[in-house]
């Protein structure tokens, strides 16, 4: 069966139409998820009262959560002390490595 001719086209048009508002619904989402992590990351951003001498140390005092960001100089990941239930977020800073390869400190 073939279709009279311009409704092929008008169908067409309704179809990009609705992807593209399905598309812009979906930015809008990612863009208030971004806002809502954001809001977390600065509410748990605190100097805490505690002081961790070595990885060891910091991972027996914390739990390590979620990541909340990552850039060219590290990542940021959410972190919560155990005992206090306290979150904070926590930067972790790329070291530069021989060969190329890149490792995370605290």
């Amino acid at each position: 069966s073939t279709m009279p001719a311009g409704e092929g086209n008008e169908a067409d048009a309704l179809e990009t139409r609705e992807l593209e508002r399905q598309n812009e619904q979906l930015r809008d989402e990612v863009r208030k998820e971004r806002r809502q992590t954001m809001q977390l990351a600065l509410n748990a951003v605190t100097a805490l009262p505690f002081h961790c001498s070595s990885a060891s140390d910091f991972e027996s005092n914390f739990d390590i959560g979620r990541p909340l960001g990552e850039g060219a100089q590290g990542r940021v990941l959410l972190v919560s002390h155990k005992k206090t239930g306290q979150r904070c977020a926590l930067k972790q800073i790329k070291r530069a490595e021989p060969k190329g390869s890149e490792r995370y400190h605290r």
